[in-house]
């Protein structure tokens, strides 16, 4: 997975923020860029047919600076029973990657969610990166 310059000059500038890789700045845009994104998804998979109360598996992505972060983030996740893998992305960056258990397809599980993931990665000091729907 190639990354975009921008998204490695954002995260190198966030690393050097009180030690921290990822901001409260940060953690609170992710939010409101996710909710957003649910929103979007939400409508696309209504629009295709899917019903209230089916079952879902969303793939997840996490970077963060530190293998120790990345470890941590990865046993977090297992304890929700989700799959979770870490990758190297150069010397210095971390992808934490893998997919959720099945999830009921409704606005307020969905958004619950994507605010848990949220915390759990800053709680971690690892950027949720994004998400979707694993086919």
């Amino acid at each position: 997975m190639k990354l975009p310059f921008g998204y490695l000059f954002r995260t190198l500038k966030n690393s050097f923020n009180q030690g921290k890789f990822v901001s409260i700045k940060k953690k609170e845009e992710n939010e409101y860029s996710f909710i957003k994104k649910i929103e979007e998804l939400i409508a696309k998979e209504k629009t295709s047919g899917r019903l209230d109360g089916e079952t879902i598996i969303l793939n997840f992505y996490f970077y963060t600076n530190k293998l120790k972060k990345a470890q941590a983030l990865k046993e977090s996740l297992r304890q929700e029973n989700y799959q979770a893998f870490i990758s190297h992305q150069g010397d210095t960056l971390f992808l934490i990657s893998g997919w959720t258990n099945p999830i009921i397809f409704n606005t307020v599980t969905l958004h619950s969610w994507v605010l848990n993931m949220n915390e759990m990665g800053f709680e971690q000091d690892c950027d949720f990166d994004g998400f979707n729907l694993k086919n």
